[in-house]
């Protein structure tokens, strides 16, 4: 199955969800959600869907510092089934 492909929003970091976005995820990941990266997740990384027809919707996911910061423009995919929590703007 093919995974959702994402990219970073920049600007972000002062955002929140509402409870926090580790307490809406059924079971925090130890691991970034970024395919093939075996790094320990230590971020809510504020993300959007990388399709040209998708909304500009933002959501959180589970990164590591290396995919989660404000130099990475490149698109990223998650692995199967990792877990998009809505983000407030």
């Amino acid at each position: 199955m093919k995974g959702r492909t994402v990219r970073n929003v920049n600007g972000s970091s002062s955002r929140t969800t509402s409870g926090g976005w580790s307490s809406k995820l059924s079971k925090m990941p130890s691991d970034c959600q970024v395919r093939g990266c075996t790094k320990p997740a230590k971020v809510g990384a504020h993300v959007v869907h990388a399709s040209k027809s998708s909304s500009n919707k933002e959501y959180i996911t589970a990164m590591c510092y290396t995919h989660n910061n404000h130099h990475n423009k490149s698109n990223m995919v998650l692995n199967k089934g990792a877990q998009l929590v809505r983000a407030l703007k």
